[in-house]
């Protein structure tokens, strides 16, 4: 009857404390706590959320003008360098003009002198 009553004594004290989780550990003694405890700051400490650097909100409709007065900018500038285009190709247009009006004038001269 003593077997009985140590065998199931044994059981009794192997078993976990929440049937729904059989590998849980039992129980943990004060210096696992204390460990416990301080690797959970530790890890906090390390993962401490920063504030974000934004010092002033800036309202929807403020970055709206912002985007546009940006835009209009970079279209000024694309402007002006079309423009700047468009002055070195007449330039060179009226290089070219000038050169075929130069090669017509010594081919008239030519034509001239040997007639």
């Amino acid at each position: 009857m003593q077997l009985k009553t140590v065998t199931l004594t044994i059981s009794i004290l192997n078993t976990p404390r929440y049937p729904s989780e059989p590998n849980k550990q039992v129980g943990m003694n004060r210096k696992q706590k204390m460990m416990k405890k301080t690797a959970k700051r530790a890890k906090a400490r390390h993962n401490k959320h920063t504030p974000p650097t934004v010092k002033k909100y800036v309202s929807k409709g403020d970055r709206a003008k912002e985007l546009a007065r940006e835009q209009a900018e970079m279209a000024a500038k694309a402007n002006e360098l079309a423009k700047a285009n468009d002055d070195i190709e007449s330039k060179d247009d009226v290089e070219a003009t000038a050169e075929v009006e130069t090669s017509t004038e010594t081919e008239t001269v030519k034509s001239e002198s040997q007639a």
